[in-house]
Parts: C-alpha cells; sequence; structure tokens
C-alpha cells in the first residue's frame, strides 16, 4: 500500500514537472516573439515621412511591418499574458502611424483614393490614440524582452 501511494506520488511529481517545463517552454517562446515584434517596431521609431514620396513608401511599408510586430506581440500574449500591454501598445502604433500619414497627406494635399478625408476627425485618433500608447508604453514593454 505504501508503496504504490508513492508511485503515484511521483507520478503526479512527474506530471507537474512536465506542465512547468511546457510553460516555461512557452514563456520563452512568447519572450522571442516579442522581441522580434521589439525589434520590428524599433527599426521604425526614426522613420522620415516629411515629404510625399516617404509617406507613400510608409503606408506600402512601415504600416503593414508594424502591423505584424503588433500580431506577434498577439501571439506572445496568448502564449503569456505578460506581453499584453506589448500587444495593445504596438497595435495602437501602427494606428496612429497609419492615421499621422492620412493627416500628413491631407494636410499636404495629398490623399490617396481611398483616404480619409476629414482632417479633425484624423487629429482627434491621432491625439487619442497617443495617450493610449503612452498607457501601454511599448517601448518599456519592449525593454523587458532584454530582461534575462
Amino acid at each position: 500500500m505504501q508503496r504504490s501511494s508513492l508511485g503515484a506520488c511521483a507520478l503526479v511529481l512527474a506530471a507537474a514537472a512536465s506542465v512547468g517545463a511546457c510553460g516555461s517552454g512557452d514563456a520563452d517562446r512568447a519572450r522571442g516573439l516579442a522581441r522580434e515584434a521589439c525589434a520590428n517596431y524599433e527599426m521604425f521609431l526614426t522613420s522620415d515621412f516629411s515629404t510625399a514620396d516617404a509617406r507613400k513608401t510608409a503606408h506600402r511599408r512601415v504600416v503593414p511591418a508594424l502591423e505584424d510586430s503588433a500580431r506577434q506581440a498577439a501571439q506572445a500574449a496568448r502564449l503569456d499574458s505578460d506581453w499584453q500591454e506589448l500587444a495593445l501598445g504596438l497595435s495602437r502604433v501602427a494606428q496612429q502611424t497609419s492615421a499621422s500619414l492620412d493627416l500628413a497627406d491631407l494636410q499636404a494635399g495629398t490623399t490617396r483614393s481611398d483616404g480619409p478625408e476629414d482632417a479633425e476627425e484624423l487629429q482627434a485618433s491621432v491625439l487619442n490614440l497617443g495617450g493610449e500608447i503612452d498607457a501601454h508604453d511599448p517601448k518599456a514593454q519592449c525593454l523587458k524582452t532584454q530582461d534575462s
């Protein structure tokens, strides 16, 4: 009787250890995804959108890359909820970048045919998204990817 309860206890401990190992693997994978998302995000922090050509390129390349970063961060958050703030912050960065580009195009008179037409609405959106970005602080969240 004593022997079987020790065997059962050993099985429970082994199962718990394997669950912990899987959880650790998910956390490591999530950190890797978050690190990649941050690297892509940081690559575009100094992008110049001052000319119509730069904005056109940004609409084609930068915004989709930022959206990809947000998706990577969302994948990380699904694996480990610690990355939820990063996912939300990067999503807002992509949205704000797109809205800022649309606003600059509108102000320069170079709007795209499928672009928005209301400058005040765009300006309000950019400001609102800026507040959300500050609340989620993706820069600080990205620093967490460097922690060991």
